[in-house]
């Protein structure tokens, strides 16, 4: 597969187009999302725009792609992305949280406090 062409992605000036998005940090891909207009999805300020905006050293880049979903889907392949946020029913909820699979489930075990004199 050959390399991506990424240009960079001026949050002052948002492209009006169909493409893929991505946030690099030092050296390492953060995000990775896709949008029928770029402009319009991210002048809403999704909170990863606003994490990697906030990043003094992020580079945030776009691809622009009429089939976004297959471009985001090859792109998931050839990038290793280290942090894709939360799952998507979470986000339509707006509520991020944290919860443990189902078969993960354990009950608490009762610990023994000793005094930090005896250390």
């Amino acid at each position: 597969m050959t390399q991506p062409n990424w240009q960079k992605l001026d949050p002052n000036n948002l492209p009006e187009v169909s493409g893929v998005y991505a946030f690099l940090w030092r050296k390492q891909w953060l995000y990775l999302g896709r949008s029928v207009n770029l402009k319009q999805t991210l002048s809403s300020d999704p909170w990863p725009f606003k994490i990697a905006k906030s990043l003094d050293d992020a580079e945030l880049l776009w691809i622009e792609a009429e089939d976004h979903g297959r471009m985001e889907s090859k792109l998931k392949r050839l990038v290793r992305v280290k942090w894709q946020g939360v799952s998507e029913n979470a986000q339509a909820s707006s509520q991020l949280r944290c919860e443990l699979p189902e078969h993960s489930r354990f009950e608490p075990t009762p610990m023994l406090a000793r005094s930090l004199t005896h250390v």
